[in-house]
């Protein structure tokens, strides 16, 4: 990885769009924000109550799926990528291989000259590395990896604008 790559595959969930870590505060301070809009409910109640239907939502496998579909074009994010593919579109997802070699028959670009970026260590790391492409893991809890763990990432970064940094930690 001493070279820039010719691509960047990135994951969306969690990676360009967190959608697990800061969810319930940002819920908070938006009842705590309105209140005066809500007729005289409690926040914290709202907030509750909130934290309670979206376990519910997300706990089942087909609402997850269906609210998981067109996030790129929900957030204005389509224009920003040369390629998107979405797993309920295509088909076939991560960590199946042949999700990554679409995105690079896409590009054009050969393996070793593409870097894929997620927060996930099985698919967004060890799934590409099997395919020849490097993965960077995105360790944005700062949770570190394990001196035994089976996957080892490329690169370990916090934030995605680490990936300008030279200085983004390497593992040995």
């Amino acid at each position: 990885m001493n070279h820039l790559p010719e691509a960047v595959l990135l994951d969306l969930d969690d990676t360009i769009l967190d959608d697990s870590g800061n969810v319930s505060a940002c819920w908070l301070g938006a009842c705590v924000a309105y209140q005066a809009d809500m007729d005289g409910l409690d926040p914290v109640v709202v907030h509750e109550s909130i934290k309670r239907t979206r376990a519910w939502f997300w706990a089942d496998p087909e609402r997850h799926r269906v609210g998981r579909l067109n996030l790129v074009t929900r957030f204005g994010l389509t224009e920003l990528f040369d390629v998107i593919l979405i797993e309920g579109e295509v088909g076939f997802g991560k960590p199946d291989p042949r999700i990554y070699m679409q995105a690079l028959d896409e590009v054009g670009v050969a393996p070793a000259d593409t870097w894929m970026v997620g927060d996930n260590l099985e698919w967004d790391v060890a799934g590409p590395q099997r395919q020849g492409i490097a993965g960077i893991w995105i360790d944005v809890r700062g949770s570190e990896l394990s001196a035994g763990h089976a996957v080892r990432p490329n690169r370990i970064i916090r934030r995605l604008a680490d990936l300008r940094e030279h200085g983004a930690a390497q593992v040995r």
